[in-house]
């Protein structure tokens, strides 16, 4: 038996709708791969603050590989819109916010609570916070 390898006897049959798929052409992103994302890195940062103390690196805990995985798929996804802007605002602020009731309010999207009682924060802080509510006013 041969098998046909040209460009022709791959596309026989195939509508030439699905042809440009067939070459090489880059997949669109899945929709809803940040949010999805982002969920699991609240869920991970939960679960990671739950068993860390002062004297435990956070980077030593067995599923951080899996925190850092789900940062890079929402900083390097090609998803667009108000609420995927909110979610990289939210990240941006993991190395401002260091009291532990400031992460909780964090985990819950609470940008009220943070406002109100975010200890001394930083002009970046308060300017993230405030687009995250001028995104959500966008939405």
């Amino acid at each position: 038996m041969k098998i046909e390898t040209t460009r022709r006897a791959m596309l026989s049959g195939t509508s030439l709708a699905l042809a440009p798929l067939m070459v090489g052409a880059t997949p669109p992103p899945v929709r809803g791969e940040v949010e999805l994302a982002f969920a699991e890195w609240k869920a991970i940062r939960r679960a990671i603050n739950a068993a860390t103390n002062d004297d435990y690196d956070e980077g030593d805990h067995p599923i951080w590989h899996r925190l850092k995985r789900a940062e890079h798929i929402i900083r390097d996804s090609d998803e667009t819109g108000p609420r995927v802007a909110e979610i990289r605002m939210w990240l941006s602020l993991t190395g401002d916010l260091v009291y532990r009731t400031e992460n909780d309010a964090m985990d819950r999207e609470d940008v009220d609570w943070l406002m109100a009682n975010a200890d001394e924060p930083e002009l970046s802080t308060i300017m993230a916070l405030r687009a995250i509510k001028a995104l959500r006013g966008a939405a």
